[in-house]
């Protein structure tokens, strides 16, 4: 990686050590392209792809780690490579417009519409729970001692709409929260807010991790040219949420 393009940031937290990674946008050809892609089993990826930029939040003792990311690659994989969800004009007109990277038409998820709610490795529990995220806790006005926006890939979907993955990090003396946001709008057709929260606080053995998948339930004139934080209130058809622990072995 040219390092002269990456802006890094950490910052330890206790036994936490929270870290972002930005780079440029992965350019449209090249063998940087070429690597990124063969990692994907997906007859094209978005048109602008952060491939460098990552969330990492990770617990070290010794030799064992116990991390929690966020990557575009990851989020990727899990795009439905099997068929179209959204069929409407725009998914026609996009395939028309996009047939001539392919010799053969591949049906797929055209939306890039991903379930990804990070990447955990090594040793955690995960336990589901009823507990809520801590309002009081999110909406603090604790000094920030990190804070990321971090953009991992986004589409106009040939004029048609938007996708956009986006991840962001606020780190306090008092813990750290992260929202991952998927945003989609198809213009004529759907609105859809895929949300993962992650909440640790000071003295807890846990970090807690809310999934909320919302949809639109039709679409509406005012919903044109709508973006994601004014989605929310749009989006009233709840498709998953669930809230779980997840207990690292080395807190």
């Amino acid at each position: 990686m040219d390092q002269s393009n990456v802006k890094e940031q950490s910052h330890q937290l206790g036994r936490w050590l929270v870290k972002t990674t930005e780079s440029h946008i992965l350019k449209a050809s090249g063998d940087e392209r070429e690597l990124f892609e063969s990692e994907l089993d997906l007859p094209c990826t978005p048109e602008m792809l952060f491939s460098k930029n990552s969330l990492s939040i990770s617990l070290r003792q010794g030799e064992s780690e116990a991390k929690i990311a966020f990557c575009a690659l990851d989020a990727l994989k899990l795009v439905d490579k099997s068929k179209i969800h959204v069929r409407v004009p725009a998914a026609e007109q996009w395939s028309k417009t996009h047939f001539h990277k392919y010799s053969i038409l591949h049906p797929f998820d055209w939306t890039f519409s991903t379930t990804y709610d990070g990447t955990v490795t090594g040793d955690w529990l995960v336990q589901s729970t009823l507990e809520g995220l801590d309002q009081e806790f999110i909406r603090s006005r604790d000094p920030i001692l990190l804070f990321g926006n971090i953009d991992l890939f986004e589409d106009e979907l040939g004029d048609n709409g938007i996708a956009l993955l986006n991840v962001k990090v606020r780190v306090m003396s008092t813990g750290f929260f992260v929202l991952q946001r998927f945003f989609l709008r198809v213009d004529g057709c759907l609105l859809r807010l895929w949300d993962t929260r992650l909440q640790w606080r000071l003295g807890d053995k846990y970090v807690l991790r809310e999934v909320k998948r919302l949809d639109s339930e039709m679409w509406l004139p005012t919903m044109v040219g709508v973006q994601a934080d004014d989605a929310e209130q749009l989006c009233k058809q709840v498709v998953e949420h669930r809230t779980e622990k997840l207990f690292p072995s080395l807190l």
